[in-house]
């Protein structure tokens, strides 16, 4: 009989959407690529993987208003466990996209060979914040 009374109780309750509270629904916020903001979020996690910033380039895509679409290419260089750390990283600054990865081996001096990752991030930055 419990069994059967709570399988009604589920019956009755799926489907119904639970509001767990605010959801912020804006897509923009306080610049970080045009700024040079992740690259002072990404630093410290670099230096400590041994990975070097070979280039960083952020250039607006649009705008709109006070909104501005900001697109930017990091390339890292190191160790594949490395870029995977620094990657990880910058997929939890949740207002930053990643729109493309891309890992390469590239030629250093005459006879080495290093790791490189060309990432392609996406923001909405908010100038009014």
């Amino acid at each position: 009989m419990k069994l059967c009374k709570e399988y009604r109780k589920a019956r009755e309750s799926a489907g119904k959407v639970v509001n767990l509270g605010r959801i912020d629904d804006s897509p923009a916020s306080a610049p970080l690529l045009s700024g040079g903001g992740l690259m002072s979020l990404i630093s410290d996690v670099c230096a400590a993987n041994n990975v070097q910033v070979g280039h960083y380039s952020p250039r607006e895509s649009g705008c709109e208003g006070t909104l501005h679409l900001v697109s930017a290419r990091l390339d890292l260089t190191g160790s594949f466990s490395s870029l995977l750390t620094v990657l990880d990283r910058i997929e939890d600054v949740r207002e930053i996209r990643i729109s493309g990865a891309e890992f390469r081996t590239v030629k250093v001096g005459r006879d080495g060979r290093s790791l490189q990752l060309e990432l392609n991030l996406l923001q909405v930055e908010d100038l009014r914040l």
